[in-house]
This record gives C-alpha cells, structure tokens and sequence, in this order.
C-alpha cells in the first residue's frame, strides 16, 4: 500500500500542469467550498447560542447547497466539457 501512494504522489509531480482554465475553476470550487466551510463553522458557533432548529437546518441546508454545486463542477465530465 505505501508504494502505491508513493506512485501516486509521483505521477501527480510529474504529470502535466493543468490549463489556466482548468485551475481557474478548480480555485472557483475551491472557494465555493471554503463558503461552505464558513457557513458550518458560523453553525457550529451560533448553536451554543440559542440557534433553534428550524435555523439550524436552514444554515445547513446553504451549506449542503455549496458543497453539492462544489461536487457537481469538479466532475470529470463536466471539467471536460470546459475544454
């Protein structure tokens, strides 16, 4: 197992650069993610605040929102389609 994920990690360094605009949306799902990120983290902290639940399950749902959106973009398919 461990020379497999040493294979893996050198093929990742030696292999081909993304195009810019494949990094262009890679950092765009990326920040969509770190919303994501946010918005639980805002959850997590306002919960020990009183939030109640019907609150909570609508600050969750933004965050399952952004992450599926997050998930749908960085498939393989829909990344080729952007070439």
């Amino acid at each position: 197992m461990a020379a497999a994920k040493s294979t893996r990690r050198r093929r990742a360094k030696d292999g081909p650069e993304p195009s810019g605009e494949l990094q262009d949306r890679i950092e765009a799902e990326r920040r969509r993610l770190q919303k994501a990120s946010a918005v639980l983290l805002a959850l997590v902290y306002s919960s020990s605040q009183g939030l109640d639940s019907e609150q909570a399950g609508d600050v969750a749902g933004v965050a399952l929102d952004l992450i599926e959106q997050a998930i749908l973009a960085l498939d393989a398919v829909e990344l080729r389609k952007a070439r």
